[in-house]
């Protein structure tokens, strides 16, 4: 299983590798949607994701438009929106994306959970598995 870690903050992407490489899975390291858009518009792009996790709040690209960028190009990999934004961020996450006006066309994406940082370990852990058991 391949995954692909967007995120400015090289402890948090440290964390999500390390976990994810203790589960099995193999991860990619990004700094923000601008490189994970070149990744994809590269000859390396032949490395498909099983799981993307997405920093709201990046230089340079965002989570939104990162996911404008996805949507538009029928990108279909589970994504997992994570951001520092606190309590609103837990629940449903079309109900998010909708209330922080990020993306207009969510029927293009693949949004499975919505999480806030700091990202407990255990969700985590479930999220990899429950990708796992799905594929």
């Amino acid at each position: 299983m391949r995954l692909a870690i967007v995120d400015d903050n090289d402890g948090f992407r440290r964390f999500i590798r390390t976990t994810a490489e203790m589960e099995g899975w193999s991860a990619f390291e990004f700094e923000d949607g601008n490189q994970l858009i070149q990744h994809y518009d590269s000859a390396e792009a032949e490395v498909n994701f099983d799981l993307i996790v997405l920093d709201v709040f990046m230089r340079h690209r965002d989570a939104f438009d990162t996911m404008r960028f996805l949507a538009a190009n029928h990108v279909q990999t589970p994504i997992v929106v994570v951001s520092g934004g606190g309590d609103m961020l837990h629940g449903d996450p079309a109900l998010y994306l909708r209330a922080a006006g990020g993306v207009g066309k969510l029927e293009n994406l693949n949004v499975i959970s919505v999480l806030g940082k700091p990202v407990s370990l255990n969700d985590l852990r479930d999220i990899l598995r429950m990708t796992v058991a799905a594929v």
